[in-house]
């Protein structure tokens, strides 16, 4: 989880990338990733895999808990594409 509170070591922000360095990844990620490798509406299509033709993955990463997740890190269940992110 995160905290509401902007004095805490794991305060989540205002609102999605609302602190610079956040939004700068964002972005960088964003330029990295074609659009037609991005999914309209991630929430709504998140068991739908991409398919064999599309390389590139995303990660997240979780500084304050040194947690690296890769989907799906928010829910206990495997993504389309699980079996190629366990070979990685």
């Amino acid at each position: 989880g995160s905290s509401n509170s902007p004095c805490e070591s794991d305060y989540h922000g205002k609102r999605a990338e609302s602190e610079p360095e956040t939004k700068a990844l964002a972005d960088y990620a964003r330029d990295l990733f074609p659009e037609d490798q991005r999914k309209k509406n991630p929430e709504g299509q998140k068991d739908e895999s991409f398919g064999e033709d599309v390389t590139g993955m995303y990660i997240d990463i979780h500084a304050s808990g040194g947690y690296v997740y890769y989907p799906w890190g928010h829910e206990d269940s495997q993504s389309p594409d699980d079996e190629a992110l366990q070979a990685l």
